[in-house]
């Protein structure tokens, strides 16, 4: 399952951005709703990813690069499924 794992830079016209705002839409409760303009920022300046499996988006993450003498990256925001890949493949013998 694993070999389906794959974390790529989501763009706005692509099905996985869809995927990730239902994704931050369903923790809005629990973690705070983001405003879409951000997410499309982010998405705009390569600051949005997703971790997909298959065609299924389990988690993202969104951030900003903020340009200091120390490169800080500062996150906004982590989110991902409760039941993600890790807990749906066999036990390892």
């Amino acid at each position: 399952m694993a070999d389906n794992l794959r974390v790529t830079a989501v763009e706005s016209e692509e099905p996985a951005y869809a995927q990730v705002i239902a994704l931050g839409d369903a923790n809005s409760s629990t973690l705070g709703h983001l405003p879409y303009a951000v997410y499309e920022e982010a998405a705009e300046s390569g600051c949005l990813l997703a971790a997909v499996h298959g065609d299924e988006v389990i988690g993202y993450a969104l951030f900003a690069l903020e340009i200091t003498a120390s490169r800080d990256i500062a996150d906004t925001s982590l989110r991902s499924r409760q039941r993600s890949w890790r807990q749906q493949r066999p036990p390892v013998d």
